[in-house]
């Protein structure tokens, strides 16, 4: 077996292995728990980090159809009370054999060869026993599954708990066009920044190297349909001429629709997308206050900030619910059960019951950002990537707005909802 930079080709398993324990046990989200298992693991290989991360991510989608499957073949024990380096070979293993069509006896021989090497030589029976009757069993529980709504929730590995939350509030027919999104990839979006280049430059640079884009209904926003290489190794993003950036989520600058001569608070900065967006627009004219209550998530925003030649912003550690002044414009984009990110964080839906019992502590925060927004600016952005009304629409509804938009799956987006509320007269 070829060896690259110090890493056997065969010990990938091994750290999806590891990573789905960290997530299980830390409520890690998968780009964390990758990278602490490839730490572990001592590997710095690009080529060994893209395909964990791939896999990993893709054991996650699936995961709530995988792990459904596994507990009914179970029966007298759950996933749950097992040790969670053996559920994760039963996951990693049950998902070679039914999604990626492995033969059993390759998925189950490679389970076996992972415990071996993590010395946990007492999983090989139960894996044995338990993967032989997945091979011979899965169709069969999905047969018996009678409620014609959960077995849509799980052959699409979407929580049936979730799915009545969004037929709740949005109704039947928008919940299941929701489901069927589930197991998509999401796509690529990346944002010209115009302090540092052009759209027309910029295309033509990515162009010449085998990128296919196309243009949205931003100037400066374009759709990834091809990329050769990742996005994040490109010279013209190292050299800060993009950052990569949702659609929903650059809607927000643009209808905020800020101007060289304004002052512009974001009261929620960190990681810095929607600062910058504004920074991009206003030519780096603006005069931009960055709020976030992590002082280390506003020190990597001035890291990024001087990639991209952002020099107008200034930075403030606090908590923006405290915040005096005068603005003219104001950013509120705070943290949700970010339910409507599922297709790129596969995580949201695996961790999803204990991220709706904090619904209530984020809408109380949320709320309290808002009414401060509006009360020192004279123009608000309020944002959120959730597909809860609570988080979004009813948020706003409860002060004067001017302009709102709803974005879906079906809109090639996450799910997110904007608001431009009128503020102070």
């Amino acid at each position: 077996m070829r060896r690259e930079d110090g890493a056997d080709i065969k010990i990938i398993n091994d750290i999806v292995v590891e990573a789905l324990y960290l997530i299980h046990t830390k409520r890690k989200n998968h780009k964390e728990a990758v990278h602490l298992a490839l730490k572990k693991y001592r590997i710095k290989n690009i080529k060994i980090s893209r395909i964990v991360t791939g896999k990993v991510h893709w054991i996650l989608k699936y995961l709530y159809f995988l792990d459904y499957i596994i507990n009914r073949i179970l029966r007298n024990t759950s996933l749950e009370q097992l040790n969670p380096y053996l559920r994760s070979l039963l996951e990693l293993a049950t998902f070679e054999m039914i999604v990626r069509n492995v033969k059993p006896p390759i998925a189950t021989d490679s389970a076996i060869n992972v415990a071996k090497r993590l010395r946990h030589f007492e999983f090989i029976p139960f894996l044995s026993a338990v993967l032989r009757q997945i091979e011979n069993k899965w169709k069969e529980v999905l047969d018996k599954i009678e409620d014609e709504e959960l077995k849509l929730c799980i052959i699409n590995s979407f929580p049936y708990e979730f799915y009545k939350i969004i037929k709740e509030e949005w109704g039947e027919k928008i919940a299941r066009e929701i489901i069927k999104y589930s197991l998509r990839p999401p796509i690529d979006y990346i944002r010209v920044n115009l302090i540092k280049t052009s759209p027309e430059n910029l295309c033509r640079s990515l162009e010449k190297k085998g990128f296919i884009l196309e243009e949205t209904e931003f100037f400066d926003v374009f759709r990834v349909k091809y990329k050769p290489i990742p996005l994040t190794r490109t010279e013209e993003y190292k050299k800060g001429y993009f950052v990569i950036q949702d659609l929903a989520s650059a809607s927000v600058a643009h209808y905020l629709d800020p101007k060289p001569d304004e002052k512009i608070i974001d009261m929620t900065a960190a990681p810095g997308n929607k600062t910058f967006h504004i920074a991009s627009l206003t030519e780096g004219k603006a005069k931009i206050l960055a709020v976030d209550w992590k002082c280390n998530r506003l020190k990597k925003m001035k890291q990024i900030a001087k990639r991209l030649g952002i020099r107008n912003v200034e930075y403030k550690c606090m908590d923006a619910r405290k915040i005096q002044g005068k603005f003219d414009k104001a950013v509120v984009d705070p943290t949700c059960t970010s339910t409507g990110t599922f297709q790129k964080y596969p995580e949201v839906k695996v961790f999803f019951k204990y991220i709706i019992k904090r619904k209530e502590e984020y809408i109380k925060i949320q709320r309290e950002l808002l009414d401060k927004a509006v009360k020192i600016a004279d123009i608000v952005s309020y944002s959120v990537c959730s597909l809860l009304k609570e988080e979004g629409e009813e948020n706003a509804h409860r002060h004067k707005v001017m302009k709102e938009r709803r974005f879906w799956p079906w809109d090639q987006t996450i799910g997110f909802y904007v608001a431009i509320i009128e503020g102070r007269s």
